[in-house]
């Protein structure tokens, strides 16, 4: 059963409250013009605050919950095998111009974790390529005609490139199942970068046998193999904030919930009979083909009945995340593209409510920048006028009514970290897989820190992304680059010039002519001015070696020193080994 309403009634009376308190706050002669905009852009963006709060609270109770509850209520991993059911899977992984060693690597270490499992004789691997250089085609299939000798794996790994790409990944996987589709009864869709235990796989083909009604099964995948200083940041708070947030997150979805396109299980029948794209009318960016496609094929499977839900306790699911800002920010690009579009698909009718709250989730996770930005503008310009001789203030916010929305505003920014925070230090297993109670609790301060100065540079970024959509530029889907160390900086004080030119002219005027507000605008300008310096040195191989040194940013799911490395523990062996 959904939270959902749970979730919608909290953010609804906290949204009310906040702008109770906003009018009274403006005094009692009436909303000004400029007062009614200040209430207007906070409120979207208090309920985005608020519902990742709530979120985070009902992760702790579902996670809570299931600790407590006694053994035999708990979840169990199956020991039977799929083949015994008599039935096959295939674990479907698109490729687009990828470094063929790395994918085929992964796929060996996925094999060889099935044939361990003794699991192995339920599935078949099908790399489905659609890149088009022929060097890199032809480097795919010297790679999968070496491992199949390697592994013995002919007759169970497959590699076809087709010979047009239309469609990106979703007409890959499309194309996929009306020629092979047939052959399986479920399909575990990975990325590139993706790597799942033998284990895992099993356990998630197992939950669906065991309900007919489950059409989609989403795993929490785990960021890992970060190098560089950001995607160690990312990969600690994917792994501490994520065991809380996305247990709350599948709570309120329920039987409705997100797919993230890849690391999930699909019922092949549902899949290939529900989720046939529609062709957006008009041009790109918000016309022609549906770029974030994962979203809209979880809400035509819901649609027509079937199940989609998240499964946090499913453990071995894993993927790789981009090393350094620029990367992060090129992808993202492509996603505010996509999610911008599923604007177009709110009115369609049949689609569950739950799945229209997740497109609204999905655009307001990119429009929260250029909101937070005309906020910060339209407060700055007001307090600007202000300093004016003989001018009335524009906005009436005493002190007690600005501090308490301040407050609120922090509180479900923190919140939610803290809460995963106390959640890790009271669980040993948690506190001494993130390096102990004192480095994991230094990690996360720091990791707030450096969110607090990250913040301000990516509202600036998902400002120019919905402005080049909404004005008509569009994007390509190109391949993720994944090497550290790339970022130069001159490329990066070019690329960030007019940020810290802004963060500069800001800082001087208003220190000038509005010390209070200037005050209160320091983090936004810190977080500009260091733009370029942020993105240089997060996105360096020895930044991240540094703190691994000092253990911070550890997660539970990486070789910890040389011993581990040498013994090839766990998941990473294979690939550990390669290096």
């Amino acid at each position: 059963m959904s939270a959902a309403p749970l979730a919608v009634s909290f953010v609804a009376v906290s949204s009310l409250a906040v702008s109770a308190a906003l009018v009274a706050a403006f005094g009692g002669d009436g909303v000004s013009a400029i007062e009614a905009l200040i209430l207007l852009l906070i409120l979207p963006l208090h309920a985005m605050l608020a519902a990742g709060f709530v979120f985070a609270c009902l992760g702790l109770w579902q996670v809570e919950s299931a600790r407590k509850r006694p053994s035999a209520e708990c979840p169990t991993e199956s020991t039977g095998t799929p083949c015994e059911a008599g039935f096959l899977t295939v674990i479907a992984v698109p490729v687009f111009h990828e470094d063929p060693a790395e994918v085929f690597a992964r796929i060996r270490t996925m094999y060889e974790s099935l044939r361990r499992e003794g699991r192995l004789g339920g599935f078949e691997f099908f790399i489905l390529s659609d890149s088009r250089r022929p060097e890199v085609a032809a480097a795919e299939e010297r790679a999968w005609r070496g491992l199949c000798a390697e592994v013995s794996g002919h007759g169970r790994i497959f590699y076809r490139r087709r010979p047009d790409n239309r469609g990106k990944k979703s007409g890959n996987i499309a194309e996929f199942c009306q020629r092979w589709g047939g052959r399986y009864r479920y399909m575990i869709v990975l990325d590139a970068d993706s790597l799942m235990t033998g284990g895992a796989m099993a356990e998630m083909v197992e939950r669906m046998e065991a309900d007919p009604a489950l059409g989609l099964l989403q795993t929490r995948p785990l960021e890992r193999d970060g190098v560089t200083l950001f995607a160690r940041i990312r990969q600690f708070a994917n792994s501490v904030y994520g065991a809380v947030f996305t247990p709350g997150l599948a709570a309120a979805q329920g039987d409705a919930a997100f797919y993230w396109g890849h690391n999930a299980i699909m019922r092949t029948e549902a899949f290939a009979g529900a989720c046939g794209l529609p062709e957006l009318p008009g041009q790109p960016p918000l016309g022609g083909p549906i770029m974030s496609h994962d979203f809209v094929e979880a809400a035509l499977l819901r649609r027509r009945g079937w199940k989609v839900r998240i499964e946090t306790d499913i453990d071995g699911s894993y993927e790789e995340g981009p090393p350094s800002l620029t990367d992060f920010a090129t992808r993202d690009r492509r996603w505010c593209q996509g999610n911008l579009q599923h604007a177009r698909l709110l009115p369609v009718a049949g689609l569950n409510w739950i799945s229209r709250a997740n497109f609204v989730l999905g655009i307001m996770g990119y429009v929260a920048g250029p909101l937070w930005f005309l906020l910060l503008a339209t407060m700055t310009a007001a307090a600007l006028a202000d300093a004016l001789p003989r001018r009335a203030a524009l906005v009436d916010l005493p002190v007690a009514g600005d501090v308490a929305v301040l407050a609120l505003t922090v509180f479900y920014l923190v919140g939610p970290k803290l809460l995963a925070l106390a959640h890790g230090l009271v669980d040993r297993r948690i506190r001494n897989g993130h390096g102990g109670g004192l480095r994991m609790s230094a990690s996360v301060l720091l990791e707030m820190i450096f969110s607090a100065l990250l913040a301000p540079i990516l509202m600036i970024l998902y400002t120019r992304f919905v402005i080049e959509v909404l004005t008509g530029r569009s994007v390509a889907w190109n391949p993720q680059r994944r090497e550290a160390d790339r970022m130069r900086w001159s490329e990066a004080l070019r690329q960030y010039r007019w940020e810290i030119a802004a963060a500069l002219g800001g800082a001087a005027l208003l220190s000038v002519f509005a010390p209070v507000h200037f005050l209160w605008l320091a983090p936004v300008l810190a977080g500009l001015l260091l733009a370029a310096p942020i993105d240089v040195l997060s996105g360096r191989a020895a930044s991240g070696r540094a703190t691994a040194r000092l253990g911070l940013f550890l997660v539970p799911h990486e070789p910890r020193g040389h011993a581990d490395r040498a013994r090839g523990d766990g998941i990473f062996g294979a690939l550990a080994r390669r290096h």
